[in-house]
């Protein structure tokens, strides 16, 4: 079965077929697609853009790239807060601009669908490659993290201002986690990072949210810009996701150890992905453990040193 027919299928079984029979001489054409329009936060964003851009590859179209015009969380009204992000993403760098071309504006839910349900090929294109690479031509780890330590983190996501919908805590999760990391022995002296938009919480303040996650390992990153605590993301040696674009892209990115918490974006079928198949918090702990060790064939920290 040819891609072209996998999309076909795709648009059928999901509802799109009718927007598909409308455009199939563009779909053969070799016409171009542009990323829609959004105005949420960046991680949305630059999932969508990359999905788009991998998405033309799958589909022999042609990819012309817009680039952002709005975005959610710029509380301070910085002229460059965009300009920021297209520097770190990289697409507008290094693609051609939409400039008004005929274009094809598929639907943003038959391309996820797509994408969806076709990861395996996702993996393997020049488009995501490509997109890695904008991103690490522009940003170095030594510039976010030392690496003198096995750097862990965890995004932690919260409530905050002008934010587009709500958010799921999963703080027992992520708790378990830590325990589990704690009882590992690992080459380097352990440093946990926590990564969450302290400035704009409106249901925490930030005293009672250090109080959740302790311990002298732990490093606290509640004011940086968002593409700086994207980068601690994707250059930590282990990042554990939420439920969020912002650290699903970072996951895409990171060629480093990933642990996906189950949402409504799928995991990736690669071998740096670790897929967390509960929600229970002990049975986490033991799962996450079980699985560091196997991953990295690390010793068990001894019952004196725990």
């Amino acid at each position: 079965m040819t891609k072209k027919t996998n999309l076909i299928n795709c648009f059928y079984e999901k509802g799109h077929f009718h927007f598909f029979l409308q455009k199939i001489p563009l779909f053969f054409g070799g016409e171009i697609i542009t990323n829609e329009f959004r105005s949420d936060g960046f991680g949305s964003q630059y999932q969508q853009i990359l999905f788009y851009y991998v998405f033309a590859e799958m589909s022999n179209l042609t990819f012309h790239y817009s680039p952002l015009t709005s975005m959610e969380h710029n509380y301070l009204n910085e002229e460059d807060y965009l300009e920021r992000k297209e520097i770190l993403m990289g697409f507008k760098k290094n693609l051609p601009l939409f400039e008004g071309d005929k274009v094809l504006n598929g639907s943003r839910l038959a391309v996820y669908d797509f994408i969806s349900n076709n990861l395996n090929d996702f993996c393997k294109t020049e488009a995501l490659k490509n997109a890695k690479k904008f991103f690490y031509e522009s940003q170095k780890k030594e510039t976010y993290l030392d690496d003198n330590f096995f750097n862990v983190s965890f995004h932690v996501r919260r409530n905050v201002k002008h934010d587009s919908r709500g958010v799921f805590n999963d703080d027992q999760m992520i708790l378990s986690c830590i325990k589990a990391i704690r009882k590992n022995k690992f080459q380097k002296p352990l440093k946990i990072h926590i990564v969450a938009d302290g400035l704009n919480f409106i249901d925490d303040n930030i005293s009672n949210f250090k109080n959740i996650f302790q311990g002298e390992e732990i490093e606290f990153h509640l004011e940086n810009p968002v593409e700086t605590d994207f980068c601690i993301l994707v250059f930590s040696d282990v990042l554990v996701m939420s439920r969020s674009s912002l650290s699903y892209v970072a996951g895409i990115i990171s060629n480093n150890t990933v642990v996906y918490i189950p949402f409504w974006h799928p995991p990736l079928p690669q071998k740096n992905w670790i897929v967390i198949p509960s929600f229970d918090p002990e049975y986490v702990y033991l799962w996450f453990r079980s699985a560091l060790l196997q991953h990295y064939k690390l010793q068990t920290k001894s019952k004196k040193a725990s």
